[in-house]
Order: structure tokens, then sequence, then C-alpha cells
């Protein structure tokens, strides 16, 4: 800051921030507290968290929770290949596995301490079998089967935060 501007009469609009008017503000400004902003009214007009998180809720609530139960999460449908045997983690949540191993079976071990919420996708890209296996205190249920086979998918998904997971698709 300049402590040495000279200010002449008349001329202290030119150096305030005004509190009616339009004003062109330049360079960077640091608030010890955040500001209050109104809700928008117009495109260009900076918005409010209030008014952010109610539009967030109205679009992309569809079994309409209160506002307390409500979370979006940003999905980046991020894709992986393993080539042998693997162990589930939370890293897999809402990931698509391409299975691609055309030697031998790939095990896919689902553990007992994944998030409660955990789904994850497969596709066996190759020939070889994709099995999936519990371990601890894991319970696979799988009504047609835990094996996928060559250019089959499926996908794990945890049953409501138990130990039992769904295995469901083109397994047999």
């Amino acid at each position: 800051m300049n402590s040495n501007i000279k200010i002449k009469k008349g001329q202290i609009e030119d150096y305030a921030v005004q509190k009616t008017g339009d004003q062109t503000i330049s360079g960077r400004k640091n608030f010890t507290t955040s500001p209050r902003v109104p809700h928008a009214t117009d495109p260009s007009s900076a918005v409010n968290l209030e008014q952010t998180r109610e539009e967030i809720f109205t679009k992309f609530n569809p079994l309409n929770q209160t506002m307390e139960d409500f979370k979006i999460e940003i999905d980046t449908n991020e894709q992986i290949a393993k080539t042998a045997n693997f162990t589930l983690s939370d890293s897999h949540h809402k990931v698509t596995i391409f299975c691609n191993s055309s030697t031998s079976t790939i095990n896919i071990t689902v553990p007992d301490n994944l998030r409660s919420d955990f789904v994850c996708f497969l596709f066996n890209q190759n020939t070889a079998v994709v099995n999936v296996i519990g371990s601890g205190l894991t319970t696979i249920v799988a009504p047609d089967g835990a094996i996928l086979e060559h250019h089959k998918r499926g996908m794990i998904e945890q049953i409501m935060g138990s130990k039992n997971f769904l295995v469901t698709g083109e397994f047999s």
C-alpha cells in the first residue's frame, strides 16, 4: 500500500470503494472474514453457499432426502486393468476393472473391511476365468455363481453396510 498518495478534494471516489454504484476493482483483495453475497439474480452474479447447496439439492436429489442426509459424489468413471490375482480395496469403489489374463485364472478377493457402500464393476477382457472369493467375515452372495468367463461383465456390491457382497451380472 502506498501511504504517500495525496488525495485532492473531490477525488476520493478515485481511491475508495463506494457503497453504491458500479466500480471496477483490480488486484487481489484478501478478506479476514468471508464476505456476504446475496442470492444471485443473473448468470454473471456471484452465488452464495446457501444458494449453491439449494440448487444442487434440488437438481440431484432423486430420493427426496432431507438436506442433512443428502450427499453427492462426483464420479470420475475410473477404469483400471488387472492381469493377476488382487484384493479389492476402497480405492476400487465405483471403478470398472478390466481383467486381462490369457494364461491363468484371476482371483478377486473381497475383504471384510471395505467401505459400507462399496460397489465395483468387472469385465473379463480375455480368455482366463475370473473368480470372486471372500476373505475374513465376508460372505459372497452369488445367485448365478461367482465365476466370470470370457467377455462377460459383472458387479460386486456390498449389501447395506453388512459383510455380505452381492455378485451379479453375467456370472456362472
